[in-house]
C-alpha cells in the first residue's frame, strides 16, 4: 500500500474494517519498522519485522534453541499446555499463554 491508500476488510456479516495506511517508519536496530495507520478512523501503530532488513543491534532470543521444551512467545510469559498423552476432546484448549498485563 502507498501512504494515504485505504482498504476495507469484511470480518463478518455487517462488520467492516476501514484501514488507511499513513506511513512506514525507519528500520530500527532490531530490524523492525513502525507502521502507522488508521483503523476505522482511529490512529494505530504496530511494529513489524522487516524481512529485508538485517538487525544491527542485539536481539533477545525468545526461546533457547537447545531446549526442545522452550517455545518462543512475543512477551515474558508462561505457556501452559496439555500434558503428554493427556486425553483431549473437540473444543478443549491445548495451549494457554499466561502473562502479566
Amino acid at each position: 500500500m502507498e501512504p494515504g491508500e485505504e482498504i476495507t476488510a469484511n470480518i463478518e456479516r455487517g462488520k467492516t474494517l476501514v484501514i488507511r495506511f499513513l506511513a512506514l517508519g525507519d528500520v530500527d536496530p532490531r530490524g523492525e519498522r513502525a507502521v502507522f495507520f488508521e483503523l476505522n478512523g482511529q490512529p494505530r501503530t504496530i511494529k513489524i519485522a522487516d524481512r529485508n532488513a538485517t538487525p544491527s543491534g542485539p536481539v533477545r532470543a525468545k526461546a533457547d534453541t537447545d531446549d526442545p521444551g522452550h517455545v518462543g512467545v512475543p512477551m515474558p510469559s508462561v505457556v501452559v499446555a496439555v500434558e503428554p498423552k493427556q486425553r483431549v476432546s473437540t473444543g478443549d484448549a491445548l495451549v494457554t499463554l499466561e502473562a502479566m498485563k
